[in-house]
């Protein structure tokens, strides 16, 4: 969060530091630094936007067709598609992300383990158990709610889904 919001702020303020170094300030001079702050404000406003919502809990609906993850790197498994779903203690290990987003206990997107396995990742807390779904392919995905029990989501779904 830093590394994006202070530098942001700085060019905001040495923009308006900077004018007062002209000598012959215009209202064209005193225009262009506020719509350039204004630009850089708005700018800011959207990366927080983007993180807040980045950091919303996932949800997981069971209906007759699919299963949905909701939010940020969700995704609709068809249930027939759903190979098994289990409960773990813990993560394996992540060697590196290739593609999300990840921020203090909260990880989403595609990440390699350190056995080079590629898995996705909708972990939302470091709460355990951890859910892990197992498509038909072979693609596992790793499921951790901050709002609800893991526990009853686990239950809920295999109360709902019949694995063959």
């Amino acid at each position: 969060i830093f590394i994006v919001v202070y530098p942001i702020l700085a060019y905001v303020y040495f923009i308006w530091k900077g004018n007062s170094f002209v000598k012959e300030r215009s209202k064209k001079q005193n225009t262009v630094t506020y719509i350039a702050m204004g630009f850089m404000l708005l700018i800011l406003l959207v990366i927080v936007y983007e993180l807040k919502s980045s950091l919303n809990d996932n949800e997981i609906k069971v209906d007759a067709q699919k299963i949905e993850i909701t939010g940020d790197y969700g995704m609709n498994i068809n249930r027939s598609d759903v190979k098994s779903i289990e409960l773990l203690d813990k993560l394996p290990e992540i060697s590196f992300k290739t593609n999300g987003f990840a921020l203090g206990s909260v990880k989403k997107g595609y990440f390699k383990t350190t056995t080079d396995e590629s898995v996705k990742l909708v972990i939302n807390s470091k709460a355990t158990p951890i859910i892990l779904i197992t498509t038909a392919d072979n693609q596992k995905i790793y499921y951790s709610s901050k709002e609800k029990s893991n526990e009853e989501i686990y239950n809920n779904l295999n109360g709902k889904i019949k694995i063959n």
